[in-house]
């Protein structure tokens, strides 16, 4: 499942509907703050804890949520695209590819794609720390 149509589908079928409209508007509006990714996981869990004879409601989908420890989005269904590598992700922290951060102290979009498109390549940073090494051994040896 993709959608939030077609997991209320699903569970409508599943567990014969919802007790009334306004149950089904607050599951479907709780569904917009889970990735699409796991819809599935989160119909499974509902099948296998509850009767197929229950009426679904908000309180086991939010239960089902928290059981599954899942990543609950700040923005209802905030889709966005990563200005690095073009990945869609669901989330409004790093990047789930390349781990661009967005923030201050991944540089720009271009310079870590410079950055990404080196790391793809297996050109990977290296730091010589000789001079790290040599400080510290300097401040061991005057205590």
């Amino acid at each position: 499942m993709k959608t939030i149509p077609e997991f209320m589908t699903k569970i409508s079928g599943y567990f014969g509907g919802f007790q009334n409209q306004t149950v089904a508007d607050m599951v479907a509006n709780e569904l917009r703050y889970i990735k699409p990714s796991d819809y599935d996981s989160l119909f499974r869990q509902i099948a296998m804890t509850l009767p197929a004879a229950y009426k679904t409601d908000y309180k086991a989908i939010v239960e089902a949520i928290k059981i599954l420890k899942l990543e609950q989005l700040t923005e209802s269904g905030a889709e966005r695209v990563c200005k690095v590598c073009g990945t869609v992700d669901y989330t409004s922290g790093v990047c789930s590819l390349c781990k661009y951060d967005g923030g201050v102290k991944d540089g720009t979009p271009e310079e870590y794609r410079a950055f990404w498109e080196n790391w793809k390549n297996g050109d990977y940073p290296r730091f010589n720390i000789a001079g790290i090494m040599a400080s510290l051994e300097s401040k061991a040896v005057e205590k």
